[in-house]
C-alpha cells in the first residue's frame, strides 16, 4: 500500500485550520447568526431589500417604511457610505425559546469625520427552520 504524500495532508491541515478560525468569527446558535445577518444586511451593507428579507412583523414594517421615504432618492457613492463594525455585548433577559434578543455595541466610521458608538437591540423569532428578525432598536 503507497504511503499518502505529506503534500495532501498538509493541505488538509491548511484547509481544516481555516474552516476553524472561519468558524470562530460566527456563533454556533442560529438565534443569533439570525440576527448577525440581518445586521450584516441592515447597518454593514445598508441594503434594504436583502435585510427586509431577513425580517419579519414589526422589524419588516420598519424596513418598509425606511424604503418609502427613500424612494427616488439616489444611493450615496460607496466612499460616502458608513463603515461600520459590530460585536456581541449579551443576550437580553425575558427572552423565549422562539424568540430571542440580543444587544450589539455598533461602530460607526463616518468618512473624515467621528466615530460613533451606538448599542442595537437585535429580536428574531423562530420562523420553520430559520430565525427572522422580528423587531430592532438602537438603545442609545
Amino acid at each position: 500500500m503507497p504511503r499518502p504524500s505529506a503534500r495532501p495532508l498538509a493541505a488538509l491541515s491548511l484547509v481544516a485550520i481555516l474552516a476553524s478560525v472561519g468558524g470562530g468569527c460566527t456563533s454556533g446558535d442560529p438565534a443569533r447568526t439570525g440576527a448577525e445577518r440581518f445586521l450584516d444586511r441592515y447597518y454593514v451593507e445598508i441594503d434594504l431589500p436583502a435585510a427586509r428579507e431577513e425580517s419579519v412583523g414589526v422589524a419588516r414594517a420598519k424596513i418598509d417604511h425606511e424604503m418609502e421615504l427613500l424612494r427616488g432618492i439616489a444611493a450615496p457613492e460607496s466612499g460616502a457610505k458608513p463603515t461600520v463594525h459590530y460585536r456581541f455585548v449579551k443576550q437580553h433577559d425575558g427572552a423565549t425559546v422562539q424568540r430571542q434578543g440580543f444587544v450589539y455595541e455598533l461602530t460607526i466610521s463616518l468618512t473624515g469625520g467621528p466615530q460613533i458608538l451606538r448599542r442595537a437591540l437585535v429580536t428574531v423569532q423562530q420562523e420553520g427552520a430559520d430565525w427572522r428578525t422580528a423587531n430592532f432598536e438602537e438603545l442609545d
